[in-house]
């Protein structure tokens, strides 16, 4: 099939695929809902994540292909994205960026879908466009900085991440710590902690 699915597909596979890395991987269950399309347009998100007391958001996007360089984009609009950001309350809101283009990508769907948080998104744009007062922008991982579903699972699930290290192995092992710290995205970058026990 040599035809781009619509949105609808890229919703449905990647929930599907959602639900299977909590239940499975994690051991922890989500209950994805949708909204109207009239809702959509208020809100933002197109589909939501619910597990115990916290929930995610998520934006789905269809990927359109760059010929004959074989690549994905993505089109965003950016009052959707403000309005996203507007309303969130402070729930964490991803776009996700499927870079596979037919039914053939299903089983590997995680593995081939970005995403980035939308605060993240809407500061990349701000700063490619310079100010420019747009509607609507492609996006690609030439880009903007984006990252693959494993990347940013620990921060959607809420996990804080602390490391204590003791007077004693200090001077061995800081640099390995902060080394690891630099190379976390900047989503996980923002609820990571360190803290470094002195012992008497």
């Amino acid at each position: 099939m040599s035809k781009i699915p619509p949105e609808k597909y890229y919703e449905a596979c990647i929930t599907y695929h959602l639900v299977n890395y909590f239940e499975f991987t994690l051991e922890k269950k989500i209950y994805p809902f949708s909204i109207s399309q009239i809702e959509e347009k208020k809100e933002g998100y197109d589909f939501g994540y619910k597990m115990s007391e916290k929930s995610f958001f998520i934006q789905h996007k269809r990927p359109y292909k760059v010929i004959p360089k074989d690549t994905y984009h993505w089109k965003i609009e950016i009052e959707q994205l403000k309005t996203i950001n507007r309303k969130a309350n402070n729930i964490n809101t991803y776009y996700a960026l499927p870079s596979f283009g037919d039914s053939m990508g299903w089983y590997e769907a995680l593995d081939n879908t970005f995403f980035v948080n939308s605060r993240s998104l809407e500061y990349q744009i701000k700063q490619i466009n310079r100010g420019r007062n747009i509607k609507t922008t492609f996006i690609s991982p030439e880009k903007i900085l984006l990252d693959k579903f494993y990347r940013i699972s620990c921060n959607i699930v809420g996990d804080l991440h602390s490391v204590a290290v003791s007077q004693k192995n200090i001077n061995s092992k800081i640099g390995n710590i902060t080394n690891y710290i630099k190379g976390l995205n900047e989503d996980v970058k923002s609820s990571t902690w360190l803290y470094i026990l002195e012992e008497d």
